[in-house]
């Protein structure tokens, strides 16, 4: 009779390690799935971060562009601008010679000619 009783009680004990065991390997698991989840979380995150930062040097790119195009249009305007006043400028002093030209040929000529001639 007591090996009936040791069988059951250490029958009972093993039952209890099972369970417990069952209970561990359960725990276990759950904690994998729970590591699982968070690498994917992880993954997830790390993947938004790196597409809005992408998002955030597009953006930043493509208004470094914008300004960079606002300026070239500003320096080519100021340019055209000191192009045109330094032509007109031009223009107005040949036809400043051309004018005194027109107005003095004839005197200016007469002169060196009585200088050469000595009268």
């Amino acid at each position: 009779m007591f090996a009936i009783y040791t069988y059951l009680i250490y029958k009972e004990v093993l039952v209890m390690y099972e369970n417990i065991i069952n209970r561990i390997i359960e725990a276990e698991d759950n904690a994998q799935d729970e590591i699982s989840k968070a690498m994917m979380k992880s993954n997830d995150i790390i993947s938004e971060a790196e597409k809005e930062a992408e998002e955030i040097k597009k953006s930043a790119l493509d208004r470094a562009e914008k300004r960079m195009d606002k300026i070239e249009y500003v320096e080519q305007q100021a340019s055209q601008y000191v192009i045109n006043e330094a032509k007109k400028q031009h223009d107005e002093t040949i036809a400043g010679y051309e004018k005194f030209y027109d107005e003095q040929h004839e005197k200016i000529e007469d002169e060196i000619f009585s200088r050469i001639i000595g009268e």
